[in-house]
């Protein structure tokens, strides 16, 4: 009876754990799951993407967001980048249903020795999982969730769409993120056309994309390149032959890795614009493109004039020394040395005759021979340890190097097609990462002399002949608020910059030599309105008073108007709008603005060609000359 009531007991007891453990079972599976999101998700969840400006060539020229991608089907990715991933990072992917069992026991156990979540274990479907629904936390619970998540995956998902989701979504190193972003970058190559040793490289950054980095460590980037072409032979996808002749190759970067962008400026005026029109979200994460007119050749020549018209200007004057204390440039990290560029270098030891530089990855013995710009300098006077230094590569063979300088002055470059209004090239600065104010549509300038063929023009196109007559004697021109007790130092009295007068000369010749009393003079015969009216034409949007001074340029104008009034002389008088966004689209090609440019006769041909005939002669026989 004792026996019986006994076994009545635990009986009742294991029930009451059984109940206990299914209802605990039933509400700790809830918890887990009421967070976890449907996996259909996946199939309309794109990854965020940037958005890319496109030079007239189609070449990228810069990209706007958090995340540099370019999604791609599972058929334009390289067949060898897949062999590659699957090698080092789930060799049993087509075997298993999503999870790995060995591999999480593995990874439990070195938590439980090591006291702290952090083995990997993880098959390609978990990553998935981990990288679109997850946190990277590591705790137990999260990798639960990231177990049941990809067992839904796996039944929703066929093993070609998984791997194509994983390819567009990881990331790799320096912001870019999908497999065909980083094979552009890194390769300057479409994700299709990778070779085995690079889709090896490209499977292997995945897992630490800063530690591996070609860039700042090459010979780690080596070695894990290695090591998974090593794990391609385990899995049968090369031959020991092939493995000795690919993992001997070094890791061949394209030049987009390792050279600095010449579009940063119009680039930013992209954005500018963009941000005017689009929300954030669109600009930042929606994949916008925008193909722009600029030549990236010419960009890069007008870059260089730039960068290289600064430096001579700046050489002519005194060295303004080193970069000291918290002003220090770090010493550059570019791997080859380009000709006719200048790198900050850090000086490591300095001695009466010269100093030693480090940048490049090497170090450097200057002297007197390297100071040829500033030959008066004295190294230990100059320069201390640990100073910044600009150095310029004149040539590569033999090597020659020359202590340089930053310039003080600041220039910009805008160049466009006067027939179609086209922008090829505008560079807004001497260096964009120094200086982001863009010169050519943001600075106000007085136009000075430069406004005097549209006084010319103008009254050639009133009837005016280049063979007309203007006389050059001192003249008081007045504004008509002057005190009658001091006309003459209220008034206005322009002064040529050489002295003494021409007396009476034709408009060509005044034109010609810049002639500023002609030049105000016509300016009040044909009347301040009618000048207004023609710059209102050639949209100058300056503001324009009526006083005798605006006959020698007193207003402020930007370059971009100057030139696009000047483009008119050179199109037979019609003013066509520079431009430089062509179009734009969505990330799947629909377009959502194309640019068509304004179009307007402002000037006769023939009183055009009389016009362009008389500055010609600036050249010929004028102050140009």
């Amino acid at each position: 009876m004792v026996r019986k009531e006994k076994g009545s007991v635990i009986l009742s007891i294991a029930i009451v754990i059984l109940v206990a453990g299914v209802i605990l079972g039933v509400v700790f599976g809830f918890y887990l799951t009421r967070g976890i999101p449907e996996v259909d998700s996946l199939a309309y969840n794109l990854p965020m993407e940037t958005t890319k400006v496109y030079a007239k060539d189609g070449t990228l020229l810069q990209e706007y967001g958090a995340e540099k991608r370019i999604l791609v089907p599972f058929t334009e990715i390289s067949p060898s980048f897949f062999d590659a991933l699957i090698a080092v990072e789930d060799a049993n992917f087509y075997k298993h249903h999503g999870i790995s069992i060995r591999g999480i026991l593995r990874a439990l156990v070195g938590d439980i020795t090591q006291r702290k979540a952090g083995q990997g274990g993880s098959t390609i479907t978990m990553q998935l999982a981990r990288q679109y629904f997850l946190t990277p936390e590591k705790t137990i619970t999260r990798k639960i969730k990231e177990i049941l998540l990809s067992l839904k995956i796996e039944r929703r998902y066929t093993k070609q769409q998984i791997l194509e989701m994983y390819a567009n979504k990881v990331c790799f190193g320096h912001g870019y993120y999908g497999i065909e972003a980083a094979a552009r970058f890194y390769f300057g190559k479409k994700a299709i056309a990778l070779s085995p040793d690079e889709a090896a490289f490209l499977a292997g950054v995945i897992q630490r994309p800063t530690y591996y980095s070609p860039k700042k460590y090459p010979e780690r980037a080596k070695e894990r390149r290695d090591f998974v072409l090593s794990r391609m032979v385990k899995t049968g996808k090369l031959s020991e032959e092939e493995y000795k002749r690919l993992s001997s190759k070094p890791i061949k970067l394209a030049s987009s890795a390792v050279e600095k962008g010449t579009g940063a400026y119009p680039a930013e005026r992209v954005r500018i614009y963009l941000e005017t029109k689009y929300s954030e979200e669109d600009i930042y994460e929606k994949g916008l493109k925008v193909f722009t007119t600029i030549d990236p050749k010419l960009q890069a020549v007008a870059v260089k004039a730039v960068q290289e018209g600064l430096r001579d200007y700046q050489r002519r004057r005194p060295y303004k020394g080193p970069k000291r204390g918290d002003e220090a440039k770090p010493p550059s990290e570019d791997k080859d040395l380009s000709e006719g560029q200048s790198y900050w270098a850090r000086v490591e030891e300095v001695s009466k005759e010269g100093i030693k530089v480090f940048f490049c990855g090497k170090s450097f013995e200057l002297g007197k021979k390297n100071f040829k710009w500033y030959p008066s300098l004295t190294p230990n006077i100059v320069f201390k340890e640990g100073d910044s230094v600009l150095i310029n590569v004149v040539q590569k063979e033999p090597l020659e190097l020359q202590i340089d300088d930053t310039p003080d002055a600041q220039s910009a470059l805008f160049s466009f097609n006067v027939r179609t209004g086209e922008v090829y090239s505008l560079v807004g600065g001497s260096d964009f990462s120094e200086t982001m104010f863009n010169r050519v549509i943001q600075a106000k300038r007085q136009t000075g002399s430069a406004v005097k063929p549209l006084i010319y023009a103008t009254a050639f196109r009133d009837g005016k002949n280049i063979t007309d007559t203007e006389l050059d004697s001192p003249t008081l021109f007045l504004y008509g608020t002057e005190n009658p007790s001091q006309i003459c130092s209220q008034g206005y009295i322009p002064r040529d910059f050489e002295k003494g007068f021409l007396g009476t000369i034709t408009l060509r010749h005044a034109l010609e030599h810049s002639v500023n009393i002609c030049a105000v003079r016509l300016l009040n015969e044909v009347g301040y309105s009618r000048v207004i009216e023609l710059m209102r034409k050639l949209r100058i949007t300056a503001d324009l008073k009526p006083y005798p001074s605006m006959g020698l340029g007193s207003f402020e104008i930007t370059l971009w108007e100057l030139t696009g009034a000047y483009g008119a002389f050179a199109n037979n008088g019609v003013y066509v709008s520079p431009y430089f966004i062509q179009r734009i689209e969505d990330r799947n090609g629909t377009v959502l603005e194309n640019y068509t440019p304004d179009f307007e006769a402002v000037l006769d041909p023939d009183v055009d060609f009389i016009l362009v005939s008389a500055m010609k002669g600036v050249i010929k026989r004028g102050t140009a000359g």
